[in-house]
């Protein structure tokens, strides 16, 4: 008897510390649900930069299926004189 084995969830993280202050933060998860009958692929990345006070973060979430390919998109950035968020959906 045989065995078939899959691999169902992927993560990776990077994070670089160039000194106390600064930091580059990278997380990517990848799961493929195929294998517990639910037919769809689910992504989730993120990237997070804290450098010389400024601070910018972005996430992106991906639903695939053989029906739909949503995305899901923000991003936010505190600088010393602005701030904000940028929200984005895809179908």
């Amino acid at each position: 008897m045989s065995t078939f084995r899959r691999t169902i969830l992927i993560i990776y993280i990077f994070v670089h510390f160039t000194d106390k202050n600064n930091v580059d933060h990278e997380l990517t998860v990848e799961v493929d649900l195929k294998k517990f009958n639910v037919p769809v692929e689910f992504g989730l990345k993120t990237n997070t930069v804290v450098k010389d006070s400024k601070l910018d973060h972005s996430a992106n979430l991906y639903l695939h299926s053989s029906k739909d390919n949503s995305q899901y998109s923000y991003k936010v950035y505190v600088h010393s004189k602005e701030s904000g968020k940028k929200t984005l959906f895809f179908y």
